[in-house]
């Protein structure tokens, strides 16, 4: 069962959304928060999988709260729900750890399947806003995918858990690698597609190769 906490400023939108999130066996919603010092404590309590969050919150915006989360709680993994979809908030959302991103025009079954996926480690990305990531933070696709070549079987591997959400660490202990490796060489490969961070790497590497993606997960 995945334990998932709510921080919404709108009291009507966390009990809609945490009634919606119940109606799946396998979906626990552990706390709500209605202000980012809530929803920091109640994550330092509950440790949740994945914090379900919007950017406007009540004693500040979301980005900040996530930042500090993300450095104290690398495990909990982000969902951003938002009527946000300007360059500025998703640049942020993704500067500030985010690992998913999605629109509040979304439909009540839909996301109920983008909040398990996310909090088992999938990144997923609103239509709209894998759009931004592609034209504002990324090069010309075939000219990335030249400079890219051909991957190596570590490299497929490496890139293969980061969409999955594995710390430096975890991927390290999986390949039977360094961290300062695993490290380097996804900042090797950030620099030769443009990407900011891991969570635009891994959005890369998810929608360009996908038949890569495809045959890991069924080795899995």
């Amino acid at each position: 069962m995945k334990r998932i906490m709510i921080a919404d400023k709108q009291i009507i939108l966390r009990d809609g959304l945490k009634a919606i999130l119940e109606r799946d066996e396998e979906i626990y919603v552990c706390g709500v928060a209605a202000d980012v010092n809530e929803a920091y404590e109640m994550c330092a309590k509950e440790t949740p999988d994945l914090l379900l969050i919007d950017i406007e919150m009540i004693n500040g915006d979301g980005f900040k709260v996530m930042r500090r989360i993300k450095k104290e709680f690398s495990d909990v993994r982000i969902l951003i729900l938002t009527t946000s979809s300007d360059f500025e908030a998703v640049s942020t959302a993704l500067s500030s750890g985010t690992n998913s991103y999605i629109l509040k025009t979304v439909g009540e079954k839909e996301l109920i399947n983008i909040v398990k996926n996310a909090a088992a480690g999938y990144c997923v990305f609103d239509p709209d806003i894998e759009d931004i990531i592609r034209s504002k933070f990324f090069l010309n696709v075939d000219s990335v995918n030249a400079s890219f070549g051909k991957l190596s079987d570590k490299d497929e591997n490496m890139l293969f858990y980061l969409t999955l959400g594995k710390s430096n660490k975890e991927i390290a202990n999986l390949m039977f690698l360094s961290e300062g490796r695993v490290k380097n060489r996804t900042t090797e490969l950030m620099g030769r597609v443009g990407a900011e961070n891991r969570t635009q790497l891994a959005v890369f590497f998810e929608r360009n190769y996908s038949h890569v993606m495809l045959r890991r997960r069924n080795q899995v």
